[in-house]
């Protein structure tokens, strides 16, 4: 509810309603109990959905109980790494142990550690010490997702990790050029300042990362006046189509990516590629997105196995909104729907 509820009658609607949420077993079945193998084996089922699903963000809440061998710890590192190779970034719990040291998986390489704040910008007191930022995490307000009752006192940093989680999904979506560290340290790097640590500043980082336009549009209009979203400086004005071209694409396989090399000649300065591949889905004779990319670069490698259609096309890299016109590329072996 914290990350994705989207509107409703009864009041709570989560930090980014637009996400996507794939749920992945990592307890003993029966069980809340998290052991390192289901830990292991779950990120290894997300390592497998980037292509297929879009994710851009695991989030690991609970810490694992009691003491981890250095054999397991190195397994769980393994799998953690990987998902960052796959362009995927890790959130996970500090941990509820008064103060201690970060738990794990929390304390490992590559993962963005999120403690607990009260809204006083106060450490929460159960949230453990040494976190990267702090993310609300005690007092907070849910509500029941099937009946809307509203339940309050909910605290721990599972919620905080949610929802920073929830924030860098947001951001990769509006930036999907970003690799996880780059999208992570616009986080951290627009914190602010608080008594138990960095807080959590989600309209900061999107305004460090030009899209102070999106923040603005979301907030309550000033007056009943018709007002207009300013341009960045940088940027191209938001909705100028014709100033984004209709890419010039050439493909090429990649065997050893198992994937496919999109080139857009045209691309200029200031634009961001974005590629998308879709696949027909025979049960409903509808085309689906399996895969999708987007860079800075002229050049976007993509890796998917299969495709009957890529869809190319320019976006500003200052404003996420202002898109330009679509080229459709179908596959040469097959047919091109419509």
């Amino acid at each position: 509810m914290l990350i994705g509820a989207g509107l409703n009658d009864f009041g709570l609607v989560g930090l980014f309603p637009a996400v996507r949420v794939v749920s992945v077993r990592a307890t003993i079945p029966g069980s809340d109990r998290v052991i390192v193998p289901g830990y292991v084996n779950a990120i290894k089922s997300c390592n497998g959905m980037p292509e297929s699903r879009g994710l851009r963000v695991i989030e690991l809440a609970p810490t694992l109980s009691g003491p981890v061998s250095p054999e397991y710890a190195g397994h769980l590192a393994g799998a953690i790494a990987t998902a960052r190779m796959n362009g995927l970034s890790v959130v996970a719990a500090a941990g509820d142990n008064d103060g201690g040291p970060a738990g794990t998986p929390a304390g490992l390489p590559g993962v963005l550690l999120v403690g607990g704040s009260a809204a006083d910008g106060h450490r929460c007191e159960e949230s453990a010490a040494g976190a990267v930022l702090q993310g609300p995490g005690c007092g907070l307000e849910d509500a029941d997702p099937v009946s809307g009752q509203l339940r309050s006192g909910w605290s721990g940093t599972s919620p905080a990790s949610a929802l920073v989680a929830a924030a860098l999904a947001a951001l990769r979506s509006w930036r999907p050029e970003l690799s996880p560290t780059e999208a992570e340290q616009a986080l951290v790097e627009s914190v602010q300042a608080a008594p138990g640590g960095p807080l959590l500043d989600v309209a900061a980082a999107f305004r460090r990362l030009g899209l102070g336009a999106v923040v603005d549009a979301n907030q309550p209009a000033p007056s009943a006046a018709a007002t207009s979203l300013a341009p960045s400086s940088a940027g191209l004005r938001p909705g100028a189509h014709a100033r984004l071209p209709r890419p010039r694409v050439r493909v090429r396989a990649i065997r050893r990516y198992r994937g496919v090399l999109v080139s857009a000649r045209n691309r200029r300065r200031g634009m961001v590629t974005s590629v998308s591949a879709h696949r027909l889905d025979e049960a409903v004779g509808r085309l689906r997105q399996v895969a999708s990319r987007a860079r800075r670069s002229r050049h976007v490698a993509l890796r998917v196995t299969a495709w009957d259609e890529l869809r190319v096309r320019f976006r500003d890299a200052e404003n996420a909104r202002t898109t330009g016109p679509v080229t459709i590329v179908a596959h040469p072996r097959h047919r091109r729907l419509g």
